[in-house]
């Protein structure tokens, strides 16, 4: 029973002990000046659409500032959302470290899809289903979807559509471009061949594309790759081929 009770004791003297330590050092930390500003870009080398340099220029005035400052009069929450205010930034984190540096991670916006519309422009669709300017090339493979794309169709249908692809191996080494026509129907592209696919919109994307595999292996096996020109899954557990 004694020595249950030391050991509680113990652990109670250990906990306010580690508390009190912290309290310390973070006073500590808070009353130290600012050195330096590191940036942290994470995924900089696989989506590349922000880069250190970029977010440099955007806290120059900024960083001329709390550089000799103590960490105590720094708004940290204040540089992070001005950096938050770059539309490519999907998310940053500002905080001290214990070398004395205003450390700064970087979370970018991840595009999913590039567009060239003839009504919106040319934007990329990134994860969250926003429409971000092009001011970098992304080093990343993704689809191009072109045609006549609104911002509906493209937040949306060809989100989707990219989505899937994305998740799909077979689908996404098949499909070299997406195409919304003058009707807003959405008409994929294949390597191989000289016909399209009119998938319509996005709904049953999956078993549309499953019957156009069996299409495949049915009929062009057969009859040849160019023998039609569209293949037409737009209508529920219907191929239509159209010549």
């Amino acid at each position: 029973m004694i020595k249950r009770i030391f050991v509680i004791l113990g652990l109670v003297l250990l906990v306010s002990y580690l508390a009190v330590a912290g309290i310390v050092y973070r006073i500590g930390n808070e009353s130290m000046s600012c050195k330096d500003v590191t940036i942290h870009i994470k995924d900089v080398d696989d989506v590349g659409i922000v880069s250190e340099r970029d977010i440099q220029q955007q806290i120059a005035t900024v960083r001329k500032k709390i550089i000799g400052q103590r960490f105590d009069s720094i708004n940290t929450l204040d540089i992070s959302q001005m950096i938050e205010s770059n539309q490519l930034v999907r998310k940053a984190s500002c905080y001290h470290t214990p070398d004395s540096c205003l450390r700064i991670d970087i979370e970018q916006r991840k595009p999913i899809l590039r567009i060239q519309s003839s009504t919106i422009g040319n934007h990329y669709v990134d994860q969250d289903r926003m429409l971000l300017p092009v001011q970098a090339v992304v080093p990343m493979q993704i689809p191009l979807a072109t045609g006549y794309i609104s911002k509906e169709i493209a937040e949306n249908d060809l989100y989707d559509i990219a989505d899937f692809l994305s998740d799909n191996r077979f689908w996404r080494e098949e499909i070299t471009q997406i195409y919304v026509n003058t009707n807003g129907d959405i008409e994929l592209v294949p390597r191989v061949g000289q016909h399209t696919i009119l998938v319509g919109d996005a709904k049953n994307l999956e078993k549309k594309l499953d019957n156009v595999k069996k299409f495949y292996a049915k009929v062009l096996s057969r009859k040849g790759w160019n023998y039609y020109k569209v293949v037409n899954v737009k209508f529920e557990n219907q191929v239509i081929g159209e010549k």
